[in-house]
């Protein structure tokens, strides 16, 4: 397995009880596996009590809620994002006709994606959300090129993204209030301000996916990754060169605290696997990150949910404190991208 690990967590993660995680473990992780095995447990995935949920809830063709689709754990773009995580992908119709809608609705003619906001703006978090899960889910066509496009625009002088049309308890205020966005060209010409890891990291990740076929995306990647280096994996205060900019009720040690991050969201075990899968893992600027992540290691070779905020896959108080499959699996996947991991095989 990997020298790193203090027990194999592997039979855990592969149980046939939780068939999501059993699915995307043997995918991502078991590069020994044969293709009639991912099959089968592809078609295992509508036994999953979460697959399930996500059906019920769907409403005329789409995951989630079309009108209100922006909204954390109940909007179309989350509930697609929830189903692409539990392995589904464009072979399920819903998938598909969620992902036409989200285009159809949510794409502006500059490529990048909007939130359901008064006027309606781009957002750089989203973008690189809603681009990352339609590549994961089978979809590379010129829709698909034009968001990744956006996201090379629109990187910052410090390799990272912010693009936000919210800053500030005012402007936070008058969204609440009001539903009204701000304007987003000024703050991002402004480099005075910082970018934002949250939707850095979403851009990162929609780049990687993108890495293949996108010949801009190279260049872009490198710059974004010296971003988060720089800026130590955002491990701990010490390694701030500035505040975040738009991210209200932030607190120092938030990120160093791991849980599985989804939309608008990011912690060090996250960025970590991009910064692995990205090719810069070897840099010494990591060893702070990766030595705090693997410093909170249980004994069995798994590790426990730590925070539980918006826009991570389990929301809630309850689920804190625990050990946690989809952590230890993003941890299983920074250890195989690193290639500290080895193969695990079946016949």
């Amino acid at each position: 397995m990997s020298i790193y690990l203090s027990g194999n967590p592997l039979p855990w993660l592969l149980e046939e009880a939780d068939p999501e995680i059993r699915y995307v473990t043997l995918r991502d992780i078991c590069g020994g596996c044969g293709q009639s095995m991912l099959n089968a447990a592809y078609a295992d995935l509508y036994t999953s009590m979460p697959v399930k949920n996500l059906f019920r809830g769907a409403r005329n063709g789409v995951f989630g809620d079309a009108s209100h689709f922006d909204l954390f754990y109940r909007g179309a773009m989350w509930c697609f994002a929830e189903a692409v995580e539990y392995g589904l992908d464009r072979r399920e119709a819903l998938v598909e006709t969620t992902a036409e809608f989200l285009l159809l609705r949510c794409q502006s003619e500059s490529g990048g994606f909007i939130l359901n906001w008064k006027p309606a703006r781009v957002a750089a978090c989203r973008t690189g959300d809603m681009i990352r899960y339609l590549f994961r889910a089978g979809f590379d066509d010129e829709r698909i090129h034009r968001g990744i496009d956006w996201i090379v625009r629109h990187q910052r002088h410090d390799g990272g993204w912010l693009h936000c049309p919210i800053s500030g308890a005012f402007g936070m205020l008058n969204f609440m209030l009001l539903q009204r966005s701000g304007d987003c060209a000024a703050r991002d010409a402004d480099e005075s301000v910082p970018s934002c890891p949250y939707a850095s990291i979403a851009c990162l990740m929609a780049l990687l996916e993108s890495a293949s076929t996108h010949l801009r995306a190279g260049d872009a990647i490198r710059r974004e990754a010296e971003f988060f280096l720089a800026n130590r994996m955002f491990c701990s205060g010490k390694s701030w060169r500035k505040g975040l900019p738009c991210v209200t009720g932030w607190r120092r040690g938030d990120m160093v605290r791991i849980g599985y991050p989804v939309l608008s969201q990011y912690d060090v075990l996250y960025g970590l696997v991009g910064i692995a899968r990205a090719g810069y893992f070897n840099d010494a600027r990591t060893g702070e990150a990766f030595n705090a992540v693997m410093s909170r290691q249980n004994p069995d070779g798994t590790w426990n949910m730590e925070r539980a905020a918006q826009g991570m896959l389990v929301s809630g108080r309850r689920a804190v404190g625990k050990k946690n499959k989809w952590v230890t699996l993003n941890a299983m996947r920074l250890l195989r991208y690193a290639r500290l991991l080895n193969d695990e095989r079946f016949d």
